[in-house]
């Protein structure tokens, strides 16, 4: 049976407190109508993201030892209620990439959710390199790392931020780097045993989910893919597409093939961010320059000033993102949240030219998809409160018990 608990905004602990108070109401009651003593539950904190980070906390709870005519719970062991992520992403071309997975940092820090793993969609070792070395900044060196080797989409990493990745601390071994659908299947298989839910954040190409829904049972589960997934997965939150432009978008022109194939199978819901929102709604350059002064040295920051940064050739050299990924993470991690529109059920389709379409109302038998609708249906006031939050989210400052030093042993700023 598929284990996708009921998550709300805002607060991640919610169920786990439905729960114990279930359990003492049960226990209040007894067998026989008899006045029972009962214990009473642990207080249990609701993490919100408005709170201050030092006062939030994992949503973790410890049921109580009940002994009611010979009722008692069968594990005293703490419940966790967060939702795994896995992060799948090109890691390189764009910094909304490194934005991203900064903001998932933060979510981590507010008990929200637990970052399960990063895959990379290209084959990519600088981009593996950076993804660690931001993971290692934030105080999480051990968040495996997964590539897609035998992805044919190739860029210079050395015209890329991504070629700054060993000036960071970090300690990727490449030897040991799996395939990201190996690793994929891993997270998820040790979640179904955990009963643990599982939500993917692809901002990238698809070759690593297309070959996840196509592999077959082996040593890390008995399940195929998308009996996998299914089990599993209770969202794919994705950056994709374009659904009223007309274009054949980024994500989807540099894999149209392994695109067609998860639109195609993904078995549960799928929530697309398309071209047109996170176009409309960019991270100020301004931010960059004076929210991340708390460090000497900052990847985020870095990655934003690298000297090649802009391989758009439209665009200046130090400009305002286009937030594209950031939308898909906010969406997955907070669906709950009144800040984004969300159209009605449907299905989303990629044709064989790459163009994305959107039809309300239909589906494929799998799953029901929705799209978050295009910014102009969002007023001026509304795209700047979700910039707001967006600056807010990625240029926090973590947890001071984190452990960090990026000042240790790294090389000059300027070196290669």
């Amino acid at each position: 049976m598929r284990f996708a608990p009921t998550r709300r905004w805002k607060n991640a602990a919610l169920n786990v407190t439905g729960l114990i108070c279930g359990v003492a109401l049960m226990a209040a009651c007894g067998t026989g109508g008899d006045p029972v003593l009962v214990q009473q539950p642990p207080t249990t904190s609701i993490t919100s993201t408005t709170a201050p980070v030092e006062s939030l906390s994992v949503a973790k709870t410890t049921l109580p030892a009940l002994d009611v005519d010979g009722f008692a719970p069968s594990s005293t062991e703490p419940v966790d209620t967060r939702p795994i992520v896995i992060y799948d992403t090109d890691m390189g071309p764009d910094v909304d990439d490194v934005l991203a997975l900064a903001m998932l940092h933060n979510y981590a820090d507010q008990g929200l959710v637990e970052i399960g793993a990063v895959t990379v969609s290209r084959n990519s070792e600088p981009g593996a390199r950076y993804a660690d070395a931001v993971n290692t900044f934030y105080g999480r060196p051990d968040v495996p790392i997964g590539i897609h080797k035998s992805s044919y989409v190739s860029f210079n990493d050395s015209t890329l931020f991504t070629a700054k990745a060993d000036s960071w601390p970090h300690e990727l071994d490449m030897g040991q780097v799996d395939d990201g659908f190996r690793l994929q299947r891993r997270i998820m298989a040790d979640a179904l045993e955990a009963q643990r839910e599982v939500i993917i954040v692809q901002t990238g190409f698809s070759g690593n989910l297309a070959e996840l829904l196509k592999s077959e049972a082996d040593d890390l589960s008995d399940l195929n893919g998308i009996d996998l997934v299914t089990e599993t997965v209770s969202v794919l939150s994705v950056m994709a597409g374009s659904t009223e432009m007309g274009i054949v978008e980024f994500n989807i022109e540099r894999d149209i093939g392994s695109a067609r194939y998860l639109f195609w199978k993904w078995p549960t819901k799928l929530v697309l961010s398309p071209f047109e929102l996170g176009n409309a709604l960019h991270y100020p350059y301004s931010s960059i320059t004076s929210d991340y002064n708390w460090t000497d040295r900052h990847p985020v920051r870095e990655a934003y000033e690298y000297k090649d940064l802009s391989w758009h050739r439209d665009a200046p050299p130090y400009y305002d993102m286009k937030s594209w990924d950031l939308t898909s993470v906010m969406y997955a991690v907070e669906p709950d949240s009144p800040r984004f529109k969300i159209s009605g059920s449907g299905l989303v389709t990629v044709a064989e030219d790459g163009r994305t379409t959107f039809r309300p109302g239909e589906g494929n038998g799998l799953r029901q998809d929705y799209v978050l609708d295009r910014a102009r249906q969002y007023s001026e006031q509304e795209r700047q409160a979700i910039i707001n939050e967006m600056i807010e989210l990625v240029s926090f400052q973590p947890q001071p018990d984190l452990e960090r030093d990026p000042g240790q042993d790294q090389p000059d700023q300027d070196s290669e």
